[in-house]
């Protein structure tokens, strides 16, 4: 596993912006596997594994809600 410090962004604006809102070890932990896209003006993440929804949506609401990240 890489450390954190040699991550770069990735290069698909949408993960690129998830990226950058939630930081690079949130990303990583959370959002690098999900499946990720663009629906009017939030991104639609679908996590990998359905236990990941329900834990981002009790412990990271209102990061979710202020990085207009929506969970299905």
């Amino acid at each position: 596993m890489k450390p954190l410090e040699t991550i770069t962004p990735p290069e698909d604006p949408v993960r690129r912006r998830v990226f950058e809102a939630v930081g690079v070890g949130f990303y990583r932990s959370w959002f690098e596997a999900a499946e990720l896209s663009v629906q009017d003006d939030h991104i639609v993440v679908r996590p990998a594994k359905a236990w990941q929804r329900v834990f981002l949506e009790q412990h990271h609401s209102a990061l979710l809600r202020s990085c207009r990240l929506v969970l299905i």
